[in-house]
């Protein structure tokens, strides 16, 4: 399967979209809400005044194939011995488990490699949504479009929310096909010296990534795999024009880092839903007002069209 980091028209673009949601409120006074509105409205205000950006888990995604690896169980003998001494070094296998892989590949058997690999095969089926089924990595999803109406329906609290518009720059160096990049305070992820974080495209398919040999010591190879894995959804998710931030955990990392700072000014736009209440408005104007190139939109009905369009407030 042929995975893209680029998508038609990206010399061009110069604003991606992130969709957040305001869940609705009971109380006409918004800023009396509940502890989740509250916190949501805390992460928006985060972003537009310290430019926090939160990455999520692949465990915390919608879709139940998102992000899910696929592994295969067969391989060299030379390679199962070493993915096995790491595996029984981990901290996060139950020391149980360890004794019985400890026990098979201690013993005189001529096939203990193979069966042990075959009990791991078991032992991943068991536990496939416990342990170590998804990639090592959290994601910063962002969107083509800000007018995408199932979009502020599924992840703008039905249009209680708000969207908000990145600055991004095309990158393209030799034959290579390009790519677009936002620019962070930090470095990006794993081991680069740029400030550029990719922003990769999803590709649509309806086949999922072939398995990962598990046991396969090529890192090159792993690492395209996992980003196969976490790039790659079904069509019917095509309508989201999604795109991705990755953050993988580096090799000398447990847990991937969640949380990183655009540069100042790399927010463009916020435009307020057609059912943003008027006080999560006003409490988020003064934070969008301390950057003068934030341009402010309102969601607005069209006359006889399906077409979402907006108002430009400033």
């Amino acid at each position: 399967m042929d995975i893209s980091f680029y998508r038609n028209g990206d010399e061009a673009r110069e604003i991606i979209y992130k969709y957040f949601s305001l869940p609705r409120c009971s109380n006409k006074d918004s800023s009396n809400c509940d502890n989740d509105h509250a916190v949501r409205l805390g992460y928006i205000i985060s972003l537009l005044e310290k430019g926090e950006l939160f990455f999520s888990g692949t465990r915390e995604v919608n879709d139940i194939f998102d992000s899910l690896i696929d592994y295969k169980f067969d391989g060299w003998e030379r390679d199962i011995k070493v993915w096995f001494d790491d595996f029984l070094k981990s901290e996060e296998v139950d020391e149980t488990i360890k004794a019985d892989f400890r026990n098979t590949l201690a013993s005189n058997q001529k096939d203990k490699y193979a069966l042990a690999a075959a009990k791991i095969e078991c032992h991943y089926k068991l536990h496939r949504f416990e342990e170590g089924e998804q990639a090592n990595a959290r994601i910063c999803c962002f969107a083509d479009s800000w007018d995408v109406s199932p979009m502020w329906g599924h992840y703008a609290s039905s249009h209680h929310g708000v969207c908000i518009g990145f600055e991004v720059e095309f990158f393209k160096s030799g034959s290579e096909d390009g790519y677009l990049a936002m620019d962070f305070q930090e470095n990006a992820p794993n081991g680069s010296s740029s400030t550029k974080f990719p922003l990769l495209p999803i590709t649509y398919t309806d086949s999922r990534p072939k398995p990962l040999a598990i046991f396969c010591q090529n890192e090159d190879y792993r690492q395209f795999k996992v980003k196969e894995f976490l790039l790659t959804k079904h069509i019917d998710w095509q309508y989201e024009q999604e795109r991705r931030i990755l953050s993988v955990a580096d090799i000398n990392e447990s847990i991937p880092k969640k949380l990183f700072h655009i540069k100042p000014g790399v927010i463009r736009e916020v435009i307020f839903g057609l059912r943003t209440t008027e006080c999560d408005k006003a409490q988020l104007r003064p934070y969008i007002l301390t950057n003068p190139n934030t341009c402010i939109y309102q969601v607005e009905l069209p006359p006889n069209d399906f077409q979402l369009i907006r108002k430009l407030i400033r």
